[in-house]
């Protein structure tokens, strides 16, 4: 054995992956590929997110704080409200990524149904900067239904950047 310890499952990664209580070095672990990867500002490719960025980098909310915590009534509080949840998705890894401080403020706190519509943004024209940030096409469609596809888009999310970890630590001789 290479390892002292196993590679996490698929099942236990997300779980890691959909709660923001995990914090820490564990949390920051889990969004390095996606840190590592995304290259350009998904809204302006003109500006580079890696080292030395010539604009400020922050890790955005997708569903952003604020909008979950004034829509966690009815059917998403079982999703938005960490405590019926069991868990925090809103500032897990599933629901982050890297922008450029210009385009973090630009979404702000609109729902990503909303923010996409208001931009007429389309999953073909960002496909390049949307990949190294686990946005596939059912992810884009999920995002693009704004509250309805929250929970799928969280686990679809999840799954991808579940699936990429245990790819990388796939080791083969």
């Amino acid at each position: 054995m290479i390892f002292e310890y196993p590679v996490p499952s698929i099942a236990e990664l997300k779980d890691y992956i959909t709660n923001g209580n995990q914090g820490g070095a564990l949390q920051k672990a889990l969004a390095l590929p996606m840190l590592a990867g995304a290259r350009n500002d998904i809204f302006d490719p003109s500006v580079s997110l890696c080292y030395p960025s010539t604009e400020p980098i922050e890790l955005h909310h997708i569903y952003p704080k604020n909008w979950c915590r004034n829509n966690r009534t009815g059917d998403l509080a079982t999703i938005l409200d960490s405590q019926r949840a069991g868990r925090d998705f809103v500032n897990s890894i599933a629901n982050l990524m890297p922008l450029s401080r210009t385009s973090n403020n630009a979404w702000k706190d609109a729902n990503p149904g909303q923010f996409i519509e208001t931009k007429r943004l389309s999953f073909s024209a960002l496909r390049t900067a949307l990949k190294p940030v686990f946005i596939d096409e059912e992810c884009f469609r999920l995002l693009s239904s704004g509250s309805q596809g929250i929970a799928g888009f969280w686990g679809r999310r999840s799954m991808l950047i579940a699936s990429d970890l245990v790819n990388r630590a796939t080791v083969s001789f």
